[in-house]
């Protein structure tokens, strides 16, 4: 509970600090990266959860990483929060960020399972179905799962499209049982 509270605490400060800097845009963009590399890389993940390294060692690696490709301030924010002895919690951090910048910009997230990856005209075309009908903007997740056979399941917020194979053939089944 306790690290809940410090984690939407840092990200809204954080957040509203961007948006009274005018630089919230590339603040969500280093979010989404840090957030993208704490999720792709365990060794990064470990060196911010692991009490054997320093403070200050980790703020080091955090300024040979991170300068140059991130913005400034966003890089003083994580040196802060690792100063603050609150580095393990940055994934968190940068999510609870994503999340509000989405809901201060109206952005929502569908995830697209497939049995195969999506071709780049497909997203574009459910992206234009899927704001044309929810009046929303939105950002596509693709997931690929193989045992769906065919088609695709849509999830947005708390509904779901499914339009796959396994589907069907499920109550193709259940009409012949």
């Amino acid at each position: 509970m306790k690290n809940s509270r410090a984690t939407t605490r840092y990200a809204k400060a954080f957040y509203q600090f961007s948006v009274e800097e005018n630089i919230l845009k590339e603040a969500y963009n280093d979010m989404n990266s840090l957030k993208e590399l704490c999720e792709k890389n365990k060794d990064f993940l470990m060196l911010l959860k692991t009490p054997i390294v320093n403070t200050e060692r980790k703020i080091d690696v955090f300024k040979k990483i991170f300068t140059g490709k991130l913005n400034k301030a966003t890089l003083t924010f994580i040196c802060s929060v690792a100063t603050n002895k609150r580095e393990s919690l940055l994934s968190v951090i940068a999510t609870k960020f994503i999340s509000f910048y989405k809901k201060h910009n109206n952005i929502s997230t569908a995830t697209v399972v497939s049995a195969t990856s999506l071709s780049e005209e497909t997203k574009r075309e459910i992206t234009k179905l899927i704001q044309r009908t929810n009046n929303i903007t939105v950002e596509i997740e693709e997931v690929v799962k193989e045992e769906i056979i065919g088609g695709v399941i849509i999830n947005i917020g708390d509904k779901q499209i499914d339009a796959s194979i396994s589907n069907k053939i499920k109550k193709i089944r259940k009409q012949f049982t």
